[in-house]
């Protein structure tokens, strides 16, 4: 493992990085208060209107094989911002990050911080794929709490990286999949539409690829990252094709339907 903290993550150079042999990826996910709670439940708008407490960062070959993780916690928002934290889907789980802070599994950093780190895994270990599970929700979100702290319109992400949506590449790979579809109709994962169709969300297709229909998600940051990367290695496994784009707001963004 490359690092574990912040601190030993700015200890790693471009040259141990390399070293590896291996083309690396950083999965990121992130778990967010609601700003404006009216236009929030706007379709297409959840990320926009999200502030972002819990940033987790897992760094992965294709293989499955870990160099790097950072659990962070979000100042701006987690300790500035009680009023909007008292939103957030997982309020029962923030005493947690508290005690987690205490025993040092956790880090508190600024937004700036937050993106500084990025960059520096982009542009200083030349690791520039950046993915997530749905990562137009994760993008925005990361982008509003940027741009809201400093007030500008200035973009989290640098423009060096490349992101790649996870549940993009999922969609393309089992929107046929008879297995899938007779899974998802066997335990009742299915959409609430006219005509019900097979759900993705990570929760469900984690408990598939696993055979574990016990599994339950966290929803914290860093151990979601760990279910996200399991799910893409699974796609690399079954040749699945998949697109990056460093033109973010160009992108063809995969529309989400979950429930």
């Amino acid at each position: 493992m490359l690092f574990t903290t912040v601190r030993e993550l700015y200890r790693t150079d471009r040259q141990t990085v390399k070293a590896i042999n291996r083309q690396l990826y950083a999965t990121l996910d992130t778990e967010t208060a609601i700003d404006n709670i009216k236009r929030y439940f706007v379709k297409g708008t959840e990320g926009k209107n999200s502030l972002v407490y819990d940033l987790g960062i897992l760094i992965h070959d294709l293989k499955g094989n870990v160099y790097g993780t950072l659990n962070l916690i979000i100042t701006d928002t987690f300790l500035y911002q009680q009023e909007k934290m008292d939103s957030c889907y997982f309020k029962d789980k923030l005493q947690s990050y508290y005690i987690d802070i205490d025993n040092r599994q956790r880090e508190l950093v600024s937004i700036h911080t937050a993106r500084d780190i990025i960059d520096y895994i982009v542009n200083e270990l030349n690791i520039t794929t950046l993915e997530a599970y749905n990562i137009k929700f994760d993008y925005e979100a990361l982008n509003h709490t940027y741009q809201t702290v400093t007030h500008s319109k200035t973009e989290f992400f640098p423009q060096e990286c490349e992101l790649m949506d996870i549940q993009k590449m999922l969609h393309s790979h089992i929107k046929d999949n008879k297995k899938y579809r007779s899974f998802c109709i066997k335990n009742g994962y299915l959409t609430k539409h006219k005509v019900p169709r097979p759900q993705e969300k990570a929760e469900v297709v984690y408990r598939y690829i696993t055979r574990n229909n016990q599994f339950i998600e966290d929803h914290t940051g860093l151990r979601d990252c760990s279910i996200e990367k399991d799910i893409m290695v699974w796609l690399n496994k079954k040749n699945a094709t998949y697109k990056t784009t460093s033109n973010f707001n160009k992108y063809e963004w995969y529309e989400v339907e979950m429930a």
